[in-house]
C-alpha cells in the first residue's frame, strides 16, 4: 500500500481530475448494471406477447446502447488522453528538473546516468499502475457496490456470502504477496544484475577481448539467468499451487452456495425466473471481479521497487535553487612562462640532435 501512497502524493496535479473521473466512472458502472438486467426484463416483455410493445423495448434498448457506448469512448479518453499522456509527460520533465538540479558530486555518487534508466523505469510503472486502477480496480469496485443493492433485494444472504468471499479472497491474495516478496526482491536484484552485467561487458568490449575473458563473462551471465529462473519457478509454484488453488476453492465454494440459495428461491416460487437470471448473471460479475482484484495486488507489489526509486528521486531537494541562474565558479589562475627555449628532435644516428625550433618565447 505504500506504493498507493507514494503514487497518489506525486500525483497531486491531477487529483482534481481523478474526482471527476470518479463521477464518470459511477455513471458508466451503474448503466452496466442496468444492462445486466435488460435479459431478464427481456424475457419478461416476451411472455407478455405483445408484439407492439416488444418492438418499443428492442428500439429502447438501440438507444440504451448508443448512449452507454458514448460514456464508453468518454470512459477511454479520460484514461488515455486525459491522465496516461499528461501524466507521461509530467513526470518525465519532473524528473529531468530535478537531476538538472542536483550537483556534479552527487551525480558522480549516484552514476546518475544509470539511475536515470531506473527511474524511467518507475516512471512506466506508475503510469501501467494508474491505467490499471482506473481500467480494474475503480470500475470493479464500483460495480461490487452497486450490484450488491438489486442482489440484496433478491437475497440478502447471497449478498453476504459474496463479501464473505471477497474478504478470504483478498486476504488470501496478501498473505501470498507478503511469502512471496523475498524471492520478488531477489529477482529484482538479479534483474539489475544482469543489466548492470551485459552493459559492463559491452562497454568494456576492448578489454574483454584483450584478455580473452569474453567466455568468462559469458559464464557468469548465464548463471545470473539461472538464479532468475530460479528465483521466479518458486515465486510463481507459491502463487499458483499453493494460494491460487485456495483462492479458487474460495470463489467456487461461494458461487455454488449462491447458486442453491436462487433455486431453493426458485422452486418456492419466491422469485421468477427472470429474476433468478438477473441474480446469478450479477453473482458471476461478481465473483469474477475478484481475480481483477488479484491481478492489480500483483501489479502493485512488481511496481514497488521501481516506483520506490521514482518517489526518492522527486523527493530530493535540488542543490542548485535556479539552474538557469547558477553561477560560474571562480578558479585561481596561473601563469606558465618559458623564455629562450630550444626544441631538438633526435636523428636516429650517433650525431649530435639537431636543434629543430630555437629561442621560444612563450606565456601561458
Amino acid at each position: 500500500m505504500s506504493s498507493l501512497k507514494g503514487v497518489w502524493s506525486l500525483l497531486a496535479p491531477f487529483h482534481k481530475r481523478f474526482y471527476l473521473f470518479i463521477g464518470i466512472a459511477i455513471v458508466y458502472e451503474t448503466l452496466g448494471v442496468l444492462d445486466t438486467y435488460l435479459l431478464s426484463f427481456s424475457i419478461e416483455r416476451i411472455s407478455s406477447a405483445d408484439i407492439q410493445m416488444l418492438f418499443f423495448w428492442i428500439g429502447a434498448i438501440l438507444v440504451f446502447d448508443e448512449i452507454h457506448m458514448r460514456l464508453d469512448n468518454k470512459f477511454d479518453w479520460e484514461i488515455v488522453v486525459e491522465f496516461y499522456y499528461k501524466m507521461y509527460e509530467y513526470l518525465n520533465v519532473r524528473i529531468l528538473k530535478h537531476f538538472l538540479g542536483m550537483d556534479l558530486s552527487w551525480h558522480h555518487q549516484q552514476k546518475s546516468g544509470a539511475l536515470l534508466g531506473k527511474v524511467n523505469n518507475g516512471v512506466d510503472k506508475v503510469t501501467d499502475l494508474v491505467m490499471m486502477l482506473e481500467w480494474e480496480l475503480i470500475p470493479t469496485i464500483l460495480q461490487l457496490s452497486i450490484s450488491a443493492i438489486p442482489l440484496s433485494y433478491i437475497n440478502p444472504w447471497c449478498t453476504l456470502l459474496v463479501f464473505v468471499a471477497l474478504v478470504g479472497f483478498v486476504t488470501l491474495t496478501i498473505k501470498q504477496q507478503a511469502v512471496q516478496k523475498p524471492y520478488r526482491e531477489a529477482r529484482y536484484q538479479l534483474y539489475e544484475d544482469s543489466w548492470a552485467r551485459a552493459m559492463d561487458a559491452v562497454t568494456g568490449i576492448g578489454i574483454v577481448q584483450l584478455y580473452n575473458a569474453a567466455g568468462e563473462m559469458q559464464r557468469q551471465y548465464e548463471q545470473i539467468h539461472k538464479d532468475l529462473k530460479s528465483q521466479g519457478t518458486s515465486e510463481v509454484h507459491i502463487g499458483i499451487y499453493r494460494y491460487n488453488r485456495w483462492k479458487i476453492r474460495v470463489s467456487s465454494y461461494a458461487r455454488r452456495a449462491i447458486l442453491g440459495l436462487l433455486l431453493y428461491q426458485t422452486m418456492l416460487g419466491q422469485i421468477s425466473v427472470a429474476e433468478l437470471v438477473f441474480a446469478w448473471t450479477l453473482t458471476e460479475k461478481l465473483m469474477h471481479s475478484f481475480w481483477r482484484i488479484a491481478r492489480l495486488v500483483d501489479r502493485i507489489a512488481e511496481s514497488s521497487e521501481g516506483i520506490k526509486r521514482l518517489v526518492d528521486v522527486t523527493n530530493l531537494t535540488p542543490n542548485i535553487v535556479n539552474p538557469q541562474k547558477a553561477q560560474t565558479p571562480h578558479h585561481e589562475y596561473c601563469t606558465i612562462t618559458l623564455k629562450n627555449v630550444s626544441y631538438a628532435h633526435p636523428n636516429g644516428t650517433n650525431e649530435p640532435n639537431e636543434d629543430c625550433i630555437r629561442g621560444i618565447n612563450l606565456t601561458i
